[in-house]
């Protein structure tokens, strides 16, 4: 969860400049997300990429854009429980199908490309099973508070479901991200392997942003994760014109 402050609580130790001026950083950054999300998204449902990427490829920009969502409204309404705990659900919503999404599009890319070597092929079923129960767990969290709880001007508490949460999808992610860097090397096509190191770098990006987010020593002012978002969507309209990407 991204860390909300209350501005009625921010009086000491330069704590309402800090959170004044994070605040409209980060709103801009989740709203270039989102809207470079859609122009995405719209370029490849107006193009339509092979069968074999679809319909994996718009599910991981449409889980990327409900997380953008929920993070600009509970950044745009942070003293409001009801839309925060709303900004919360799709946030993590987002977060729960983009590793499924990331790992469907993985095995298409690399069936569609000739690279067999890819370990727990059939695995997907066993991904989204799990994140279905997590997802229950997060909406079920407000009765048994094993997901997350927000504490004002300090880290949010996770509980052991969101440590779930983030061991299994982080590991799926990377999963994703070790098979496109293996077809980066070995696959003999030279437009494939520089097709695969953008894919690696549009997992990387967003990844690590929210990993040094959650795992930071110092409770940072915003979750960057959408500004992750946005850099992906980047480098993935400069591969899809430079470089071929997704053969649209």
């Amino acid at each position: 969860m991204t860390l909300r402050l209350c501005s009625s609580d921010l009086r000491e130790d330069g704590w309402d400049v800090l959170f004044f001026s994070a605040m409209p950083e980060a709103q801009f950054s989740t709203s270039l997300g989102i809207v470079l999300l859609v122009a995405l998204s719209t370029h490849v449902f107006y193009r339509r990429p092979p069968a074999a990427l679809w319909p994996a490829l718009p599910l991981v920009f449409f889980s990327a854009l409900i997380f953008s969502i929920g993070d600009l409204l509970a950044n745009v309404w942070p003293n409001d429980s009801a839309i925060r705990w709303t900004g919360m659900l799709m946030v993590y919503t987002g977060l729960l199908t983009i590793a499924p999404g990331w790992w469907l599009f993985t095995t298409g890319f690399s069936e569609m490309v000739g690279y067999r070597k890819v370990a727990f092929r059939s695995g997907l079923p066993v991904l989204v099973t799990i994140n279905v129960l997590l997802w229950i767990g997060l909406v079920t969290n407000p009765w048994h508070g094993q997901f997350i709880e927000a504490r004002p001007l300090a880290r949010s508490e996770y509980g052991v479901l969101w440590y779930a949460t983030a061991l299994v999808n982080y590991v799926a992610l990377c999963a994703a991200m070790f098979v496109h860097a293996r077809e980066g090397f070995f696959v003999q096509d030279p437009t494939i392997r520089s097709q695969c190191r953008f894919l690696v770098a549009a997992v990387v990006v967003p990844m690590s942003m929210n990993m040094a987010y959650v795992f930071s020593p110092v409770p940072l002012s915003y979750d960057p994760t959408a500004r992750g978002y946005a850099l992906s969507c980047l480098l993935f309209l400069f591969a899809v014109g430079r470089r071929d990407l997704f053969v649209l």
